[in-house]
C-alpha cells in the first residue's frame, strides 16, 4: 500500500510539472506576468521537480566546479526560482551568489534557505538587469529557457554583467531547441556573439534524463569582450 501511495504521489508530481511547461510553452513571452504568478502560486515546485528526478541543479553544481575554483567569485544564479541551484553551490563552497527571479514568492523560499547573498526580483530579458557592467565573475542560468519563457534575447544583458574571463553556465532541455522562439535562433544568436569574439562556445554537455526522461544539455561560454554595441542587439 505504501509503495502504491508513493507511486500515485510522483505520477501526480510529474503531472504538475508538465501541465506548467505546457503552460509556459503557450504563453506569450513578453507577458511576463502570468509566469510570475504561475511560480507564485506553485507551492509544492521543489516537491514536484525532486519526483521527476531534474538534474539541472545538480549539474550546474558539476559544471561551476569544474570551470571556477576560486570560491570566493561572484556568481549570477540568474532564473534562481526557489533556490535549487543556490542549494548546490552553497556546499560546494561558492557563497557569493545572487539570485535573481520574477516571482517574489519563489524569492521568499530562496532566502529562507539562506545560501544567497541577494535577493533580486525583476525578469531577465532584453532589457538590462539592475546590475552594473562586469559585476559578476560567472552566470548560472537553470531550467529557464523554455518556449514562452526566457530565451537568447538574454544573451546581450548576460554579456554586459559577466567580466571578460568569467563563465556563463546555461542547462535546458534538449527538445526545446528545436521549438519556438528557439528554432533556428538560438543557434544563430550564440554564434552572432561567437563571430564578434564577445564568447567563446567552450563546451555543450548531454545530460541524460536531464527531466524526466528528457535529455538536457550544459552550455559553458566564456566571456572574451565587453563591446558597446550590445545594447543594439
Amino acid at each position: 500500500m505504501a509503495d502504491h501511495v508513493r507511486r500515485l504521489s510522483t505520477e501526480k508530481n510529474v503531472a504538475q510539472v508538465h501541465s506548467f511547461h505546457s503552460f509556459i510553452r503557450s504563453t506569450d513571452a513578453d507577458d511576463k506576468s502570468k509566469v510570475a504568478t504561475l511560480y507564485d502560486d506553485w507551492t509544492s515546485y521543489d516537491e514536484d521537480v525532486q519526483k521527476v528526478a531534474y538534474k539541472g541543479p545538480s549539474e550546474s553544481g558539476v559544471m561551476v566546479s569544474q570551470y571556477c575554483k576560486d570560491k570566493s567569485i561572484s556568481i549570477l544564479d540568474c532564473g534562481s526560482g526557489t533556490g535549487l541551484v543556490g542549494e548546490v553551490l552553497y556546499p560546494h563552497g561558492f557563497k557569493n551568489v545572487t539570485a535573481l527571479d520574477i516571482s517574489q514568492k519563489s524569492l521568499d523560499i530562496a532566502k529562507a534557505k539562506g545560501v544567497y547573498s541577494r535577493l533580486i526580483c525583476t525578469q531577465a530579458g532584453k532589457h538590462q538587469m539592475p546590475f552594473e557592467e562586469n559585476e559578476f565573475d560567472a552566470l548560472v542560468c537553470v531550467g529557464c529557457f523554455i518556449p514562452g519563457h526566457m530565451n537568447q534575447e538574454v544573451f546581450p544583458d548576460w554579456l554586459r554583467v559577466v567580466k571578460p574571463g568569467g563563465y556563463i553556465f546555461l542547462i535546458m532541455r534538449t527538445s526545446y531547441l528545436q521549438e519556438g522562439e528557439f528554432k533556428g535562433q538560438f543557434d544563430q544568436a550564440i554564434q552572432t556573439h561567437v563571430d564578434a569574439k564577445r564568447w567563446v562556445k567552450v563546451e555543450a554537455r548531454v545530460i541524460p534524463e536531464y527531466f524526466d526522461m528528457f535529455e538536457g544539455v550544459g552550455f559553458v561560454f566564456k566571456v572574451l569582450i565587453v563591446d558597446k554595441r550590445l545594447e543594439d542587439l
